[in-house]
């Protein structure tokens, strides 16, 4: 969640923060266990 906070501070799209902060988690814990749950709901 900091990751994606932190995304959306440099001005990052929900989108793209998102998708940052979810590599980078899947580059530290590769098991979706830690990484499946984030997803965007509620844009449009």
């Amino acid at each position: 969640m900091t990751q994606l906070y932190e995304g959306l501070k440099e001005g990052k799209s929900v989108v793209e923060a998102l998708q940052a902060a979810k590599a980078q988690l899947r580059r530290e814990k590769p098991d979706p266990l830690y990484w499946a749950a984030f997803v965007v709901i509620g844009l449009g």
